[in-house]
């Protein structure tokens, strides 16, 4: 099936399918989170989302570039329930989806942890984490490993993907939550996500990016396993209701 047929039947099932009112996603489990909690009792909003789309490689995908053959990965995956998100960065959900949305989410997840793969031959890339795929001698022969994304281009490239979204989505909001590193034992991480912080600091200065953190004292961890990036309830709860303050302000 062409990326078009594959687009034409995405959009069939979104119109057939899918509520009046669209979230745009670029966000991992937090954001989802969030998104769930936020609208738990609501039936008529549905998010589209695309998880694991770094943004240099969303841009590059935007622009054109040729996207990743998920067909030619998923044999090296690791976590297979992570290869749903390597079609997506094929399949670029959103553009099948309406363009008068209600707003975008954003999280720091894939800036913060997703390294980038290339093709060797065919010169295309897709993001994930370096677990996620079994390094065998095949994978080796066909991919590069480029590692985490260089923080000191991030912010040209946020601005890029932002003036990139308010011409396609004038007059609408970008929500950017930011990952806590309360448990984040690594030093690395701990660093990026700060610097990441900086960057979206000021970046929100923009009238159209809203800028959300939580106080560490609200960062439980998860009950049901011990990744640092996972979070217990009162943690999200504490997010939505930032989120909700905010878009009083709007």
């Amino acid at each position: 099936m062409s990326i078009k047929e594959i687009r034409d039947e995405l959009a069939g099932i979104y119109r057939r399918f899918f509520p009046k009112k669209i979230v745009l996603g670029r966000t991992a489990c937090l954001g989802l989170d969030i998104f769930k909690y936020k609208n738990r009792k609501r039936k008529d909003i549905c998010i589209v989302n695309q998880q694991k789309a770094r943004i240099d490689l969303l841009l590059e995908w935007l622009a054109g570039v040729k996207r990743p053959k998920a067909s030619l990965i998923e044999k090296h995956m690791a976590r297979k329930d992570v290869f749903i998100m390597i079609q997506q960065q094929e399949r670029l959900p959103w553009l099948d989806a309406d363009r008068k949305i209600e707003y975008m989410i954003m999280d720091s997840f894939s800036e913060l942890t997703d390294q980038r793969f290339v093709h060797k031959k065919e010169g295309w890339a897709f993001a994930c984490h370096y677990s996620d795929i079994e390094h065998t001698p095949d994978f080796e022969a066909d991919f590069e490993c480029k590692g985490l994304l260089d923080l000191k281009g991030l912010e040209v490239l946020y601005n890029n993907f932002f003036d990139w979204f308010q011409d396609t989505y004038p007059g609408r909001k970008i929500y950017y939550f930011h990952f806590p590193t309360k448990t984040e034992k690594r030093q690395e991480f701990r660093q990026r996500a700060k610097k990441i912080l900086d960057i979206m600091e000021g970046i929100s200065k923009r009238k159209d990016i809203v800028n959300i953190e939580i106080d560490e004292k609200y960062v439980i961890p998860s009950e049901t396993d011990n990744f640092p990036y996972h979070y217990g309830p009162t943690t999200y709860e504490k997010f939505v209701e930032k989120l909700n303050d905010l878009e009083k302000l709007k």
